[in-house]
C-alpha cells in the first residue's frame, strides 16, 4: 500500500504534454492496468505446486479471504493518490490532508500486517512439509531472477512511460538525478535495510517449512513503516520535482495517470 508514496517521485517521470487539459486526462484514463488481488504472484506459485483437491480448496479461500480483509483499504489508496494528485496539479501539498493520508496508511498496514498473517498461517497449515520446501524454494528462484532483472526492469519502465508520456531527453535526465538525490536524501540508510530485509526473508522462509511456523513471529510490513514516516516528505519531493522540471499540461496527465493507477493498483 505504501508503495504509492514510494513511487511518488518516480511517477514523477509520467509527463507527456498533450494538445490541452482534456486530453491529458484521457489518455492517463485509456488503458489502465488489470486489478490483481492482493498475494497475486505468491498464490500463483501456491497453485503451481502438485496440490490435492481439498487443498486448493483450501488456498482459494486463502486468497479470497485475504482479499476481502483488504478490500476496505482501496479508498485509503484513492484518497492517497488523490492527495498527491492534486498536489502535483496545483504545485502545494494540503499539509492537512498529508498528515490525515499518513495516519490512514500507518492504520491500513497494521491491518494488513494482521491479515498477511493470518493468510499465512493458513497456507502454512494448508501444506505438507514438502510442499512449503517447495514453495519457499520457487519464490527464492523469483525473487532471485526478478533481483537479477532489476536495474533491466527499472530502464524499461522508465522507458514505457517516458514513451507513453513524451518525457523530453532533457526531462528524463532532469527526473533520474531528481530522483537518485532525493532517494539518497531521504533514505541513506537503504542499502543496510534492503540487507536486513533480506535476512529476515530468508529467516522467514526456513520457518515457513517448520511444523511450529507462526507468521506472527515476523513484522511483516516493516519496509511500509519507513515509507509511510516519510510520506510528506516523498510526496512533497514529488510535488516539487514535478512542478520544475514539467509543463502544465504534463502535470495534469501526471495527476490523471496517479488517479488511474490507483483504481487499478495491485494491493
Amino acid at each position: 500500500m505504501s508503495a504509492l508514496a514510494v513511487s511518488a517521485a518516480g511517477l514523477a517521470a509520467c509527463s507527456r504534454a498533450p494538445t490541452d487539459t482534456q486530453a491529458a486526462a484521457q489518455q492517463a484514463k485509456a488503458a489502465p492496468a488489470a486489478h490483481r488481488g492482493p498475494g497475486y504472484h505468491a498464490f500463483r506459485q501456491i497453485e503451481a505446486l502438485d496440490l490435492r483437491d481439498a487443498q486448493r480448496e483450501a488456498v482459494a479461500e486463502v486468497e479470497q479471504n485475504l482479499a476481502a480483509d483488504l478490500a476496505p483499504h482501496r479508498e485509503t489508496i484513492r484518497q492517497v493518490a488523490e492527495t498527491l494528485a492534486s498536489g502535483v496539479e496545483t504545485g502545494r501539498l494540503d499539509p492537512e490532508e498529508a498528515a490525515a493520508q499518513k495516519a490512514a496508511l500507518t492504520a491500513a498496514a497494521a491491518d494488513a500486517r494482521a491479515s498477511f498473517a493470518i493468510a499465512m498461517n493458513d497456507i502454512h497449515d494448508a501444506l505438507d512439509q514438502d510442499q512449503r520446501a517447495e514453495l519457499v524454494a520457487r519464490l527464492r528462484a523469483r525473487h532471485e531472477h526478478r533481483a537479477g532483472d532489476g536495474e533491466a526492469h527499472r530502464q524499461a519502465g522508465m522507458a514505457r512511460f517516458a514513451t507513453e508520456l513524451g518525457l523530453s531527453d532533457a526531462q528524463k535526465q532532469a527526473i533520474h538525478e531528481a530522483v537518485r538525490d532525493g532517494a539518497e536524501k531521504m533514505f541513506p540508510a537503504r542499502k543496510a535495510h534492503r540487507e536486513a530485509w533480506e535476512a529476515r526473508t530468508k529467516a522467514l522462509g526456513e520457518a515457513f517449512v517448520s511444523d511450529d511456523f507462526d507468521a506472527e513471529d515476523f513484522d511483516l510490513t516493516e519496509g511500509a513503516a519507513e515509507a509511510i514516516a516519510s510520506f510528506t516528505q516523498i510526496a512533497e519531493r514529488a510535488i516539487t520535482v514535478s512542478g520544475e522540471i514539467l509543463g502544465p499540461s504534463q502535470r495534469i496527465a501526471l495527476a490523471a495517470l496517479i488517479r488511474s493507477r490507483a483504481d487499478h493498483a495491485e494491493k
